[in-house]
């Protein structure tokens, strides 16, 4: 009899070759591997779920989580990460989701659903936590908004981690470890920590920004970001989602996909890409990043 449970780090050797087998896309083992033996997991906690029958892998539902202090208190999160099914075991998918949910202290989102997943998540209630991304040159659109020259990027760690306390020097050690793009702002004595990843969109690539700790300070400051981003990823555009953005910018091209969320505590601000499958899909650990 087909049962469902949670999977652990001893079950990676058997999710492994299931996803490649049956997951769209021609992903390597690596790729999932990355996805689901992340390095901030707790060890043995769960993973995701699995569905088994007669000690067979039929189904796999992974789980990216982490624990973020927001608004003073201490969360558990979930990022949804790749999930199939065998063919012969579709009838399976709500209870699936149903056990991946399960838990009602823990906020969940779906950060990159395809068009038929944005469906499934909105027949379950689900909230919209966005309706897509901006891709953004800011160079062009903070030409009507006033620029502090004075500005400085900070890229190297041990000037970034001298400025951050313990929480946000957390964030970016393990962000820079996987690959992200991270970098702060100084002027005069207020600092933004940015944390990013680069993605291509259509013809063109751009630094997608997962994480600002001052959101009003980093768009008063975008062509200062924007230029560090052209020398260390090739592009000086900037992709955001909408609910970050103070208004709408002229020299933009709009990305439309829903995100979406479940929680008990927390609001769409409150939420950011961080620590989910975003940072594992597109951070690039093996590349030696330039520092300045």
């Amino acid at each position: 009899m087909a049962e469902i449970r949670d999977a652990n780090s001893d079950d990676v050797q058997d999710i492994v070759p299931f996803l490649c087998q049956y997951m769209p896309g021609n992903r390597s083992a690596a790729h999932f591997e990355r996805l689901i033996a992340y390095d901030w997991a707790e060890p043995n906690g769960s993973i995701g779920q699995l569905l088994v029958d007669e000690g067979a892998v039929k189904g796999v539902f992974a789980a990216i989580r982490s624990r973020r202090f927001v608004n003073g208190r201490w969360e558990n999160l979930c990022s949804l990460g790749p999930w199939c099914l065998h063919p012969d075991y579709r009838n399976f998918t709500l209870p699936v989701v149903r056990a991946m949910v399960a838990d009602k202290d823990t906020t969940y989102t779906a950060l990159s659903p395809t068009s038929e997943m944005q469906a499934f998540w909105q027949g379950l209630r689900w909230r919209e936590l966005d309706d897509g991304k901006e891709v953004v040159l800011p160079l062009a659109g903070l030409l009507r908004r006033s620029i502090d020259r004075r500005v400085n990027v900070l890229t190297a760690a041990e000037d970034i981690l001298s400025h951050l306390g313990g929480e946000e020097s957390r964030l970016y050690r393990d962000h820079d470890r996987n690959g992200c793009i991270c970098v702060l702002l100084k002027s005069h004595d207020h600092f933004c920590l940015v944390i990013a990843v680069y993605r291509s969109w259509k013809r063109f690539g751009y630094g997608d920004i997962l994480y600002a700790s001052d959101w009003d300070f980093l768009w008063r400051h975008a062509g200062a970001i924007s230029a560090v981003f052209a020398r260390r990823m090739r592009t000086v555009f900037l992709g955001i989602d909408r609910r970050r953005l103070p208004d709408r910018l002229r020299w933009s091209w709009p990305q439309d996909r829903k995100t979406f969320f479940l929680s008990p505590t927390l609001i769409p601000d409150d939420i950011d890409g961080l620590y989910s499958e975003l940072v594992l899909n597109y951070g690039r650990p093996s590349v030696v990043v330039q520092r300045t």
